[in-house]
């Protein structure tokens, strides 16, 4: 007798006629549930994105500039006037008509002395311009001595500045700063100044003088 065949296991027979497909049941798996690493690593992932943005949104700070602003500079005092100005070389001078006349050389001329401000109150300062020539044939016949700044009133001594210098060929300009003395009284005060010089290049004593007038009050 021959052996009829048997329904697939797998596939239930067919409760409906003309069904020829045969789809097996998936059976359905237990729901997974988060375990407490899987929540640990969410929170750290989630910490570490908002650290990310935060820095992305931050504004640097500014850099300060490696170029300090200068100190602010005292105002300039009468002493940082002082010195000395070449104003004109003894080639240039030569044809003045203190040059073209000198017997000798060198042959030195204090031309002018100015005084700024000509009213000045005791104990302040006052500057001084002088203006002097040396007539020279060459660069070494200079003129070594002695320069004062005298200031007097009333024909009485009151004020000294001896200072060394060597007058030079051509013609220059002094500059200095001199503090009238703080007991001097209102009145007319004269200032003198003189220089006294020579040596062998002169073969005679040179005494040269030139004042200006100035109220203290």
């Amino acid at each position: 007798m021959p052996l009829l065949p048997q329904p697939s296991r797998l596939c239930p027979a067919p409760r409906r006629l003309g069904s020829t497909l045969c789809k097996p049941r998936q059976a359905a798996g237990p729901a997974k549930v988060p375990t407490a690493g899987h929540a640990v690593g969410i929170l750290i992932t989630a910490g570490l994105l908002a650290a990310l943005l935060e820095g992305c949104t931050a504004t640097t700070p500014p850099v300060p500039s490696a170029v300090s602003k200068p100190a602010p500079q005292p105002a300039e005092s009468g002493a940082t006037k002082a010195g000395e100005t070449l104003l004109q070389d003894h080639e240039r001078i030569a044809n003045d008509i203190a040059c073209v006349n000198a017997r000798r050389f060198p042959a030195p001329t204090i031309e002018e002395q100015q005084i700024e401000p000509a009213v000045i109150a005791p104990g302040q300062q006052f500057t001084q311009t002088l203006i002097y020539s040396v007539c020279a044939q060459d660069l070494e016949q200079f003129v070594s001595g002695m320069l004062y700044r005298k200031i007097y009133f009333r024909g009485h001594l009151v004020h000294s500045e001896p200072k060394p210098i060597d007058l030079k060929p051509g013609r220059w300009k002094l500059t200095a700063v001199i503090e009238v003395p703080e007991q001097s009284k209102p009145g007319t005060y004269e200032l003198r100044t003189e220089f006294l010089g020579g040596g062998e290049r002169t073969r005679k004593p040179v005494r040269l003088k030139q004042s200006s007038k100035f109220e203290v009050q």
